[in-house]
């Protein structure tokens, strides 16, 4: 049975892009997004997983930080934040209103269809944000890496509700 190249993706990604952007922000203008992917799928056997990997990675990296990097004064808090029953694949914050948006990167599915367990997760997540930081968590940006022009902000329970079908 062949790995699911996404889903490996999908558990790396988060972790790589707050690797880049950390680096990015301590103005290490040696390492690059080839250095960072690298050492994520360092792990992988056989040859051509790794590579698949990599090839993937690096596509995911450029289209988020081309499409949905968030422009100062908001700075990346973490990668993978832990916080009550959510972890949060990227949190950001604004230097300036002290407000923070929390980012869920979808390695292949596309967030407008909504599927149950993406609304349960976004869920627990503004549940979660809003308990740590009342009216400051401005939401979560449900992002699909598959396709740049998928992305959602969700606000409310409201957000989630499927239209159309």
């Amino acid at each position: 049975m062949r790995p699911d190249v996404a889903a490996i993706v999908g558990r790396r990604i988060a972790s790589a892009i707050g690797d880049l952007l950390r680096l990015d922000a301590c103005g290490d203008a040696g390492v690059g997004i080839d250095d960072v992917v690298r050492r994520h799928a360092s792990d992988l056997t056989p040859l051509w997983l790794r590579l698949a990997v990599e090839q993937s990675m690096t596509m995911s990296i450029v289209s988020y930080l081309a499409f949905h990097r968030l422009p100062s004064p908001w700075r990346l808090v973490g990668a993978e934040v832990r916080l009550g029953r959510a972890r949060f694949d990227l949190m950001w914050r604004s230097d300036h209103s002290g407000c923070v948006c929390v980012d869920e990167l979808k390695s292949r599915t596309d967030p407008t269809c909504l599927a149950p367990r993406t609304r349960a997760q976004c869920l627990m997540y503004l549940v979660e944000g809003r308990a740590a930081f009342g009216d400051r968590f401005v939401g979560v940006r449900l992002i699909s890496l598959a396709d740049h022009r998928d992305a959602k902000l969700v606000r409310c329970a409201s957000d989630l509700v499927l239209t159309g079908s």
